[in-house]
């Protein structure tokens, strides 16, 4: 449970260029379409970042996004753009592009190495704080249905 709630804050966190957004919620909230950015903020709700945890997050982010645009061919990176661009959630955008077995390995294996980057980037206090955050969004969305 410890990480897939980290999970989701850490991949809130990982904004494509062009409006594009990584994500693994639990497809619950996927379905919902929920604004990303409103669920980071409150997912971040009561986290104060350093200047430094900003900076490093940031950091995490652009090479997270440059490891991931790098495994796809160039016709699926504009497929994947297109499709998230009218509204295609993560996975649905992903699944159209028609990834490759080592593709989605290697995609898999960057995010887990972003969560864990992500996660090491915030206190203990930090962390415990997103995971109440996000148990509460879980929530919210379950009695949404």
């Amino acid at each position: 449970m410890k990480r897939s709630i980290l999970a989701g804050i850490t991949a809130l966190c990982l904004v494509v260029p062009s409006g594009f957004v990584i994500t693994a919620l639990p497809a619950i909230v996927q379905a919902q379409r929920p604004n990303v950015e409103s669920i980071r903020e409150q997912a971040l709700a009561g986290v104060n970042l350093t200047s430094e945890q900003k900076s490093r997050l940031a950091q995490v982010q652009q090479e997270t996004r440059t490891q991931i645009e790098g495994t796809l061919t160039s016709e699926q990176l504009s497929q994947f753009k297109a499709a998230i661009v009218s509204g295609q959630d993560f996975r649905t955008a992903a699944t159209n592009v028609n990834l490759s077995q080592e593709q989605k390995t290697k995609i898999r294996a960057i995010m887990k190495l972003a969560m864990q980057k992500g996660e090491a980037i915030l206190t203990p206090a930090q962390q415990q704080q997103v995971r109440q955050n996000l148990r509460g969004l879980q929530n919210r969305n379950r009695s949404a249905l």
